[in-house]
């Protein structure tokens, strides 16, 4: 595990897996232009803690998951980004090859 800085946002720095950094990293850059700026506190990556509700490891225990702005996007809520961006964010994680959280909800 290490800790990377999002390219263009600063004083985001996230601990996140080397081997799936780039597209992690890649995602917050995008996100940090073309959703919203990314701020601090709000960002982060590896954590070992259980998925909210069940016994079930997070991907954020493997340091292969980050929250963008996440007090801002809770888990389980609705709303929190314009619809007309969703299916924007989705394909934009679609084509890194990552799920996004917002579609967990």
């Amino acid at each position: 595990m290490r800790s990377f800085a999002v390219p263009g946002a600063t004083h985001v720095v996230m601990p996140i897996r080397a081997d799936v950094a780039p597209l992690l990293l890649e995602f917050a850059r995008w996100w940090h232009v073309t959703v919203e700026q990314l701020v601090v506190p709000g960002c982060w990556g590896y954590a070992y803690r259980e998925i909210s509700g069940s016994n079930s490891l997070s991907n954020h225990a493997s340091g292969t998951a980050i929250d963008l702005n996440a007090p801002r996007h809770p888990l389980g809520a609705f709303g929190t980004v314009p619809g007309h961006l969703r299916g924007v964010i989705e394909s934009k994680a679609a084509a890194l090859g990552l799920r996004w959280g917002g579609s967990y909800t």
